[in-house]
């Protein structure tokens, strides 16, 4: 019975590690999609079976089976890591490649997979390259991959993430008119915390860009957002923050804010604000100039 708890702890760890393992090591972004989600759920089945299965079969037939389960866990752990490894390289090459058409391949974007289960291991794997490719100044091409998705055949969770890429695609391509229309098939609620703030700021600053509400409460709550905010976010509200700032002619206050961000993202990050088309625009258009002849 001990060896029963201690192999279905073992299987359990093992699940979660190589679930970190399997996220991308060059990925800025939060790996919650490095996996696949039900990957590793049968992890908790197997615990529970291996404790049940040897309390049923004795010692002898239970150990056997506990190093059997043991073993099998942790092939399938390893084997999954080295799998989603090989693909992260290959994507990082076909996301920089002049050629179009590696990517495709890479992904399989002419064949939808039939079944359920690899369905939605594809839809993973194309959610992390459109990921991958906004990272690396590749929008118009990530937002292409996504457009192989079937909306209506995606998972509750799946669809959140799709909307939420494809409205960030379309922002960072100027393109305000498709992100406007994804952003209204999210729902109001958003159930997941690690989506909701990045939700927020998308809807914030499709607003700013606009420049449709510049009011103090507007101002004031975009500030509060910026000052609670790390890492990713606090420069997701640093540039709706400049945005606003630039509408209402404080140009000091957007500069400001914008030569942090500048100072934090790589190069082709901040080209996204220039793209905008936004208040600000114009100003990180002008750093860019300016810090060329430096």
């Amino acid at each position: 019975m001990f060896v029963a708890v201690l192999t279905a702890v073992y299987v359990s760890l093992v699940s979660v590690i190589a679930t970190r393992l399997a996220a991308n090591p060059n990925s800025r972004s939060a790996a919650r999609w490095a996996v696949p989600p039900r990957a590793f759920l049968v992890a908790p089945a197997v615990a529970l079976l291996l404790v049940v299965a040897s309390k049923l079969l004795g010692d002898g037939t239970g150990l056997l089976l506990d190093g059997f389960a043991a073993a099998m866990v942790t092939w399938y752990a390893v084997r999954n890591v080295r799998g989603w490894r090989t693909f992260y390289r290959q994507l990082d090459d076909a996301c920089t490649s002049p050629d179009e058409t590696t990517g495709e391949l890479l992904l399989s974007l002419r064949h939808a997979p039939k079944s359920r289960s690899d369905y939605s291991l594809w839809t993973v794997r194309i959610l992390q390259a459109a990921l991958r490719g906004h990272e690396l100044g590749r929008s118009d091409r990530a937002l292409r991959w996504l457009g192989a998705l079937d909306p209506k055949s995606l998972g509750d969770v799946e669809r959140i993430v799709y909307l939420q890429a494809r409205a960030v695609l379309a922002v960072a391509l100027g393109q305000l008119d498709v992100a406007r229309e994804t952003m209204l098939q999210l729902p109001q609620t958003i159930a997941l915390p690690r989506h909701r703030n990045s939700i927020a700021i998308l809807r914030a600053l499709i607003v700013a860009i606009e420049g449709s509400d510049v009011s103090d409460e507007r101002l004031a709550s975009t500030r509060a957002a910026r000052e609670a905010a790390t890492g990713n976010s606090l420069d997701g509200w640093s540039v709706v923050e400049a945005h606003l700032l630039a509408a209402r002619g404080d140009t000091l206050g957007a500069l400001e804010l914008l030569r942090g961000v500048k100072a934090r993202v790589p190069p082709h990050a901040f080209e996204r604000v220039v793209r905008h088309g936004g208040p600000a625009s114009s100003l990180a258009s002008r750093m860019q100039v300016e810090g060329a002849y430096r």
